[in-house]
């Protein structure tokens, strides 16, 4: 018999005997489960309500169905072969009348599918490296007149791995997004822990893109904050230089395919667009397929469509039927790789150098300013549809009342609200003031508000309110009873200058980029960014998604302006025609980084003397990191490195304020000798971060690799070593990294017969 052989039967014997089972493939699934807590069932006008904590309604998927929208995280290159579910449990509500709640049933797409429960769906997603499930969980089933509701059910994924791309994988600009999106993330943290190797090019975290290289001195203020502030690396390109160096047969391909060439080398996370929609194009997208005309006053085209969402998903080939039509619904739509972003984009739409200097300079005022402005929000709602005009009740300020409850008031903002107080049937929800022109535009003066939303019907020069008065009292809405005044129009921002405020309008038209209008005018006036639509939008007041998303993520999860936005149209369920146009339409003027609590504004201060190490393959180095904290804050450290084979020990990974944190660092045995960059960072409890940069030069190392205590020799007591942390896997607390010879995050049979083949060396 071999003697190799021989030895590996006697090391699987011991190993046995250890108590240890070789596993020496890892199985390609995971299982997790979902549960409803708590939810109420009512009737209101001839209808059934159903409510419950964390649930929210997409009217694109069902009207009446609450679901929860859930992210999970798959490693590196997965693609998931099937989802089963098992019911664990669930109960009967009965109900006063049969059919009363209406169909809960949800439409499925060319992306969204069913698995074999009624109430689990899914889709499958990417952004950048991180792939995903996106799983909905809407637990009601109506039978009749019994409402079936599922409590608790389990759920199993099965997945394939692929070849990963291991530039993708050493990519961390959206580790951040991934920590708060994804219900798994402490587990998924370790799938990609490993970038894989070092980049010996130059890297830059935001990219800005120039209409004109002379325009460039408008920029300098702008660019010395952020990288001394905010600690970016900027990278400048010009139209001209684009032009040359990219590929396309429009200036919008170039510019994206620029932006696709670079975002993974470089590391780029935000796109700066400095130039009017002309200059640097919006791509026009036709969400509705081969309607090529714009909406005018009286007839409302879902035509074509401008939007730099264009340069923000980089994954698919938007113009499938190749029809010269990009965005159309299912020509275009059923055949796209994903919805999610692969970088975060904003633009300044101007071309002169004084009015990007401006709208630049607004946003560090912004950042730079006192807790008690940027943690202040004017909400402002109007009614948008009555019932009695035979469609859905959409109250403007039922979008806002709920991020105000669920996200504004937990991160510590301060509001004042305006909604619907006058007619027929007014909102039923509490207002500080009633909404009347003279209100807003009297609160917008006061310079108080840094953040200022609204929810009401537009145009691009002006929003409107209206409101019902039933004359007749027959309870039906008849000609001549809607009464339209404008809410606010352009014109009532001449003669002073804004606040540096960051504005988000749920209406329609207010950033059409061909026309003059609020973005603009906003942005000039002093408004430090400003979030509207291009042409229509959809949405309204029973939930509005788009918006309830955007101030979950720039409040609650501290994200920059253009990641909260971003995400917000992403994560909604993209169904239906509409769901597209709004994906289009909804842009973002002003810096994409902006975030409600700065770099300035944390209290957060990292140093270490120590910043250059030297170590050795299977070595470990530690080093100190003095954290300063202002006074009653907490925060988080963490660490992220560019090299696969380093990990980290961290002394405190929770800190109550300012001390001395060890941090050591731990060198694999496989290692490839070179530089690299490791950051420890430290974040706060509003999400804020801080981090500084460490250099490691890895060298050689003179023992083998299975040599486990160094000591020269391959024998019994690596042996035992490796016996200890024999079936585990990178997500134990016992896993050793240099008995996993393989590299593949478990040590299994594979690392043992590796270990077979040297032993005795």
């Amino acid at each position: 018999m071999n003697k190799k052989f021989s030895l590996f039967l006697i090391l699987l014997l011991l190993l046995n005997l250890l108590g240890f089972t070789p596993q020496l493939f890892a199985k390609e699934e995971l299982s997790y489960s979902v549960a409803i807590e708590d939810f109420s069932v009512k009737a209101s006008d001839n209808k059934l309500l159903i409510t419950a904590p964390g649930f929210s309604i997409y009217p694109s998927l069902s009207p009446v169905a609450p679901l929860k929208v859930l992210f999970y995280a798959l490693p590196p290159s997965a693609e998931v072969t099937s989802i089963t579910a098992d019911i664990i449990s669930f109960e009967d509500v009965h109900l006063n009348e049969e059919n009363l709640l209406g169909s809960l049933s949800i439409e499925t797409g060319a992306s969204l599918r069913k698995t074999n429960v009624p109430c689990l769906y899914f889709e499958e997603g990417k952004m950048r490296k991180w792939n995903f499930v996106k799983l909905y969980y809407t637990p009601f089933v109506n039978e009749g007149s019994m409402l079936k509701v599922f409590d608790k059910v389990n759920f199993k994924i099965d997945y394939k791995i692929h070849s990963p791309n291991s530039i993708e994988l050493r990519d961390i600009a959206f580790d951040s997004i991934a920590s708060k999106l994804f219900v798994n993330y402490e587990t998924a943290m370790n799938w990609y822990k490993k970038p894989l190797i070092a980049s010996n090019g130059e890297r830059f975290d935001y990219l800005i893109v120039l209409s004109n290289s002379s325009l460039e001195s408008s920029l300098s203020e702008f660019i010395k904050y952020k990288q001394e502030t905010d600690g970016f690396k900027i990278k400048i390109a010009s139209l001209t230089e684009i032009n040359v160096q990219a590929t396309g047969d429009t200036a919008e391909e170039r510019i994206r395919n620029y932006i696709k060439a670079h975002y993974l080398e470089w590391g780029i996370k935000y796109v700066l667009l400095v130039g009017g929609s002309r200059t640097i194009p919006m791509c026009y997208m036709y969400p509705e397929p081969n309607e090529k005309r714009d909406e005018n006053s009286s007839t409302r085209y879902v035509g074509r469509t401008p939007t730099d969402f264009f340069y923000s998903e980089l994954d698919s080939n938007w113009d499938y039927d190749g029809d010269k039509l990009p965005g159309e619904f299912g020509e275009d739509t059923d055949h796209i790789e994903d919805f999610y972003p692969d970088v975060f984009v904003g633009r300044i739409p101007f071309d002169d150098a004084e009015s990007i200097r401006q709208v630049l300079s607004n946003a560090i005022k912004y950042e730079n300013s006192d807790d008690t402005f940027r943690k202040d929000a004017l909400l402002v709602g109007a009614m948008l549809y009555y019932a009695e005009e035979g469609t859905v009740r959409q109250d403007g300020a039922m979008a806002l009342n709920f991020a105000y409850e669920n996200y504004l008031a937990p991160s510590g903002f301060q509001t004042k609200s305006m909604y619907e107080q006058e007619g027929t049937k007014p909102s039923i929800f509490e207002s500080d003031l009633p909404l009347t022109n003279e209100n807003f535009v009297r609160e917008m003066k006061s310079g108080k508000y840094g953040l200022i939303l609204w929810n009401a019907h537009g145009n691009p020069q002006s929003i409107a309110r209206k409101y019902w008065v039933d004359a007749n009292n027959d309870g039906n809405v008849n000609s001549g009873e809607i009464k339209w005044i404008d809410l606010l129009t352009t014109t009532d921002l001449d003669g002073y200058k804004l606040a540096p405020a960051i504005m988000y309008s749920a209406s329609c038209e207010t950033a059409w980029p061909e026309k003059n209008n609020f973005a603009k005018v906003a942005l000039l006036r002093g408004a430090s960014a400003y979030i509207g639509a291009s042409r229509i939008s959809y949405g309204g007041g029973t939930i509005d998604p788009i918006l309830e998303g955007f101030v979950k993520h720039f409040t609650l999860d501290n994200f920059g302006v253009g990641d909260a936005l971003d995400l917000s149209l992403f994560e909604a369920p993209q169904s239906q025609e509409s769901n597209f146009v709004n994906l289009f339409d909804y842009n973002l003027y002003g810096d994409p980084s902006l975030r409600v609590n700065s770099s300035h504004s944390t209290g957060i201060s990292v140093n270490s003397y120590d910043r250059n190490f030297t170590i050795s393959q299977g070595k470990t180095a530690t080093t100190s990191v003095n954290v300063k904290l202002a006074s009653g804050s907490t925060a988080a450290v963490d660490y992220s490195v560019d090299v696969d084979g380093i990990q980290c020990e961290i002394s405190n990974e929770t800190l109550n304020a300012g001390e001395e944190v060890n941090v050591k660092i731990i060198c694999g045995k496989d290692t490839s000798p070179g530089d690299y960059t490791l950051n420890v960072y430290v974040r706060n409890k509003e999400g804020s971060t801080f981090g500084i940069p460490i250099h490691l030069k890895v060298v050689e190392s003179k023992f083998s690799p299975y040599d486990l205590n160094q000591d020269g020799k391959i024998d019994e007591d690596d042996f035992k070593i490796l016996g200890e942390c024999f079936g585990t896997s990178s997500v134990d607390t016992s896993f050793n990294p240099s008995a996993d010879f393989n590299g593949d995050g478990v040590i299994n049979g594979i690392d043992l017969i590796l270990f077979s083949f040297n032993f005795g060396g």
